[in-house]
Order: structure tokens, then C-alpha cells, then sequence
């Protein structure tokens, strides 16, 4: 029941968060850059809420990312796959750390008082969401390949593939003359990343108890 809640609470603050956050941007800026997309930074950083938001956002998805690490544990225990899907499993929550590291200091050092801190950060919460969509695949597919569905894996392969095009966008158009280019591929990031990481509640709705109990509701 508590991973339940933990979910549904992550699964509706972070779009409520971003949806809010640029209705109000553009309700106290109704003039202000009227010809591009504003990034996300810019509609979070004068408004205290929507950092709040995304700062429990952040600290509730290191709990989850650990309940899908466990869930992998057993898995990996019942079925016995190579010694590198073990590793990886490891390698995979620790990307996974590091990235919500990186989405806390972007919402710690506003790019408008502390820049080059606040790039940095961006590029760690990017980058290493791609490491993590990557290795998640690549462990589930070893692992879940006869639990998971054929539509949800290949739904997951796809949400991996447009990722990667998105990041590759938003990195490549970081210039003045591409801002809007640039800020709705950070939003498009940030939202398949957002659907990527919904996918889990096939696991994270069932767990196994023990080797040889099955699953069981949480």
C-alpha cells in the first residue's frame, strides 16, 4: 500500500508541478519572450512551489528507483541470468542516484544566479537519464522478457529511441537562435523520461516474497 501511494504521489506531482509552473509563468509574464518557448528553469526559478515540487519528486523517485532495484534482486536470484545483468542492476541504480542528484542541484543553483553550476547539473540529470533508460532496458530485457508484455517492451524501446533523439536535439540547439527548438526538446526530454519511468508500475505492482512464493500485491 505504501509503495502504492509513493507511486500515485510521484506519477501526479511532477506533471502537476510542470504544468503549473508554466501556467504561472506565463500569467505574471504575459509579455515577456512572447517568441519562444521558456525552459523549465525559467518557470521554476520565481516560483518557490514548483522547486518544492520537484525537490519531493526528486527524493520520492530514489525511493522508488531502490524498490525497482529490489524487485530486480529477486528477479535476479530467481532466474539465475549471467553475472553481468547483476552488475548492471547495481550499475543501473547508482546512474539512477546520480541523476536525481542532478535534477536537486538544478533546482538548488538557478541558472540565473549560478550558471555554469546550474549547466552542469542540467547535464548530469540529462545524460545520465539516458545511461539509465539504456541499462534499465537492457536489465529488463534479461530479466522480465517472459513477464513483461511485447507491447510494453517495445513501448519501452521506443520511449529509449525517442529519448535519445531528444537529448541529442536539446544538446546539439543550445544556442540563442535555437531557443525554442532547444526548450521544447528539454520538455520533450523530460516528458518521455516521465513516461519511461511510469512504465514500471507493471513492476512495481507485484513483488516476489520469496524464491519460491510467487508474487504478491503490495
Amino acid at each position: 500500500m505504501i509503495k502504492k501511494i509513493l507511486f500515485f504521489l510521484l506519477a501526479s506531482i511532477t506533471p502537476f508541478t510542470l504544468i503549473l509552473s508554466y501556467i504561472l509563468y506565463f500569467k505574471h509574464n504575459p509579455y515577456e519572450n512572447q517568441d519562444t518557448v521558456p525552459y523549465i528553469s525559467d518557470t521554476i526559478e520565481y516560483l518557490p512551489m514548483a522547486t518544492f515540487g520537484l525537490a519531493i519528486s526528486s527524493i520520492l523517485s530514489i525511493g522508488l528507483y531502490i524498490v525497482k532495484f529490489q524487485y530486480n534482486k529477486l528477479q535476479i536470484k530467481k532466474c539465475n541470468p549471467h553475472s553481468l545483468v547483476s552488475k548492471l542492476a547495481v550499475v543501473c541504480l547508482l546512474i539512477a542516484l546520480i541523476q536525481s542528484i542532478g535534477l536537486l542541484g538544478v533546482i538548488s543553483f538557478p541558472q540565473h544566479y549560478i550558471r555554469n553550476v546550474h549547466l552542469v547539473f542540467s547535464a548530469i540529470y540529462f545524460i545520465f537519464g539516458l545511461f539509465y533508460i539504456i541499462i534499465s532496458t537492457l536489465v529488463d530485457y534479461n530479466l522480465h522478457l517472459n513477464i513483461l508484455s511485447p507491447k510494453l517492451f517495445i513501448f519501452r524501446i521506443i520511449l529509449s529511441v525517442l529519448y535519445t533523439v531528444a537529448i541529442l536535439i536539446f544538446q546539439s540547439t543550445n544556442y540563442k537562435e535555437y531557443n525554442s527548438l532547444c526548450a521544447l526538446s528539454e520538455i520533450t526530454c523530460v516528458a518521455l523520461y516521465y513516461l519511461f519511468f511510469i512504465s514500471f508500475y507493471h513492476e512495481y505492482k507485484t513483488i516476489i516474497i520469496g524464491e519460491d512464493s510467487g508474487y504478491s500485491s503490495f
